[in-house]
C-alpha cells in the first residue's frame, strides 16, 4: 500500500517512520507509531526525553504548528 504524499505529509511521516494499521468500522486507519515520552533532568531542567531518536524541533517548526492550530 502506497499513502499519498499529500496525507504522508499531512501526518509528518517521512521514509522510516513507524506506523500502526488497525481496522476501525471496517476502515483502514494508519497512524504514526507513538513516542514515549519521560521528563528528565538535563543540565538541571526538566526536559521531555524520547525511547528514540527524534528529529530537531526547530522555530519554523514550531510557528508552521501554531499557524496550522489557528486554522
Amino acid at each position: 500500500m502506497i499513502v499519498p504524499k499529500a496525507m504522508r505529509d499531512e501526518l509528518g511521516l517521512t521514509g522510516g517512520t513507524e506506523v500502526e494499521i488497525g481496522l476501525v468500522d471496517g476502515r483502514v486507519e494508519i497512524a504514526p507509531v507513538a513516542s514515549h515520552i519521560r521528563l528528565a533532568r538535563k543540565r538541571g531542567r526538566l526536559v521531555a526525553a524520547s525511547d528514540r531518536e527524534m528529529p530537531a524541533l526547530t522555530a519554523d517548526d514550531v510557528r508552521a504548528l501554531l499557524e496550522k492550530l489557528r486554522r
